[in-house]
This record gives structure tokens, sequence and C-alpha cells, in this order.
């Protein structure tokens, strides 16, 4: 089911979402059609034991080996135990969430290298020479550094920011994602990037990304 959201505009749907259930669902049944010779279908939520788990969890790494790759075992766990959990929540019956205790170690976030970037590298993507780069290579460079200027602003927000989020020196949005706002201080450097792009939004949007009325959230 496709939920929608109005916001700035635009009717957001829950699409990447969905897809990723999707997926799941799709390995599921390869899974149960491989060991149990039966159609997922065919199965109930009493039949999530740890067992079942087990098994699944081989399976996705054994065919995810073959191809020099995990099979992103830790998020199908993650998401079939957040389809269990509303289940039990909608008191169906027979859920078993005892059963994902086999298999805690998938559902906790594993340890990551940290993703953010050094302040001396945005210093050096700042003065970088760009007279060789094209046009579109030195927008995506502008829209990075907008981001890093204004608290980490996710690129959909980027897209779907209007002028009349600005508030003298403040920027105040709502997040796409979690249905909240947020304020964040207009530095300098944001706003000249601001002025850099003024006259070459659609619109009332602040950059250039949106180029028409009908810019679907997929083609964001």
């Amino acid at each position: 089911m496709k939920q929608e959201r109005y916001k700035s505009g635009k009717i957001l749907l829950s699409i990447p979402n969905a897809q990723h259930y999707l997926y799941l669902r799709r390995s599921l049944e390869r899974f149960t059609l491989s060991k149990y010779r039966r159609c997922f279908s065919k199965f109930m939520f009493r039949d999530i034991t740890e067992q079942f788990l087990l098994d699944y969890v081989l399976y996705e790494k054994t065919r995810g080996g073959k191809n020099g790759i995990r099979g992103g075992i830790n998020q199908k766990i993650k998401k079939l135990h957040a389809v269990c959990m509303a289940a039990k929540r909608a008191k169906v019956y027979n859920v078993n969430l005892v059963a994902f205790a086999s298999v805690k170690g998938l559902l906790s976030t594993p340890k990551t290298a940290p993703k953010a970037v050094s302040h001396k590298i945005i210093q050096q993507i700042e003065v970088y020479d760009r007279q060789y780069l094209m046009n579109k290579e030195i927008f995506h460079l502008d829209i990075f550094l907008f981001s890093c200027y204004t608290a980490g602003m996710s690129l959909i927000d980027i897209c779907l920011l209007t002028k009349e989020s600005i508030k003298e020196n403040m920027l105040v949005y709502e997040r796409t994602k979690c249905d909240r706002q947020a304020r964040t201080l207009l530095i300098s450097k944001a706003k000249i990037l601001i002025e850099k792009y003024a006259d070459k939004g659609y619109m009332n949007y602040i950059f250039p990304i949106i180029r028409h009325k009908r810019t679907t959230q997929v083609q964001i």
C-alpha cells in the first residue's frame, strides 16, 4: 500500500521503503521454494521459528557468497522483524518474536567507519580549480557544499527547499523523512550559493533541481 504525504507543494510517496519490503518478499519466496518446496504465501506467522530464521540466514549468506557479497541479510532480518512487530501490535495470532533471539546479532547496527567529511576536505573542495569541470559537475559540488553549510541538510530537503524557508538569517523547513520542522543558521557561504542560483530555480524553489510541475519523487 502506498502512503502519500503532501509537503512543500508536492505529494510524497512511500516508494523507497515499500521497495525494500518487496525485495524481502521476493527473497523469502526464493528461500521457501528452495528449502521447503512451499510457496511463501502458504506460511503463517507461527512458521517463523528460530530454525526458519537460521535456515534463511544461511541461505542468503550462501547465495550472496556466490556473488562475493553478504546478501544484505542484516537489512532483510530487520525488515522481517519489523513486519512481525507490526503484526504483534495488530494482535495477529501466534506471532513468535522470541524466535528472533537466534539472530539477535543481525538486528543490531554493525559498527562502521565514520562517513563524515573532515573540515580539511571541505576546504579543499571550496578552493578546487573548477575551470575544467562541466556545469553539472560544478552544480553538484555547490549542492554538496550547501548541505555542509546547513548542518548536513539531506538532498531531498534541498530539492524541495523554497524561498519561503528563508527567515532572515535562518532556514526553517520541514524534514521530508521524519515530518519535523528543522531550523539552521544561514551562514554567509550558504547565502552566496542561494544568490548564485536565485534566478535559475523553477517557480519558488531555491535550486534548479525540480525543473517542471510534474517532477515526481522518484525523479528527484
